[in-house]
């Protein structure tokens, strides 16, 4: 489980809320540097779920920054898959239901724009999506920012539950190989230790 829920997010962490409102792809950022130090990975750009962009990079830099900065809402739902799969985190339930929410927003912009012509109305409409969008994301990235502390108190990372790892896409089993040989590597994090994953 997450150690909070997402709606109770910020009342749990305000000032960490607030900062993933106002700069998320700052936030984002720190939060997948973070990641990768614990398991050891390789940087993939959106963590591999992207399916156009699943090559590796020799290093993190710029590439995790020009990610955070122009797809900010793919990277905090790539932290949100990565963290969730390499650790056996369960979904909220309220996920489902804000990103519907969300969805719903996006298509009913669409609508009024397309039948009504009325384009105040819907940039009305847009605008209201955007800081539906902008809570949701400051939320997530508080939930992830809390379960990252969590996870590094606990010790250290033994990769994800065999049940997950034989789940994953094959570019995800990968990646999660990749760190025994990426962390032979000169300059690469060691904060990881563990088995190697069958």
């Amino acid at each position: 489980q997450w150690q909070f829920s997402l709606r109770n997010a910020p009342c749990e962490a305000p000032v960490k809320w607030l900062y993933g409102c106002c700069c998320p792809c700052c936030f984002s950022f720190q939060q997948r540097n973070k990641f990768l130090d614990i398991t050891g990975e390789p940087y993939v750009c959106c963590g591999g779920t992207c399916c156009c962009c699943t090559c590796d990079c020799s290093s993190r830099q710029p590439w995790l920054c020009l990610e955070t900065w122009c797809c900010t809402s793919p990277s905090i739902i790539a932290n949100r898959y990565m963290i969730q799969t390499r650790f056996g985190v369960q979904n909220d339930p309220c996920d489902d239901n804000m990103l519907t929410c969300l969805a719903c927003l996006n298509c009913l912009a669409c609508l009024i724009e397309c039948f009504s012509g009325n384009s105040n109305v819907s940039e009305a409409v847009e605008h209201i999506q955007h800081i539906v969008n902008a809570v949701i994301c400051g939320c997530m990235l508080t939930q992830q920012d809390a379960q990252l502390k969590h996870i590094e108190q606990q010790g250290c990372y033994a990769g994800p539950p065999p049940s997950i790892y034989a789940a994953l896409p094959p570019k995800q089993q990968q990646m999660i190989d990749a760190r025994q040989a990426f962390q032979t590597t000169p300059g690469a994090p060691l904060a990881a230790h563990g088995r190697q994953i069958q």
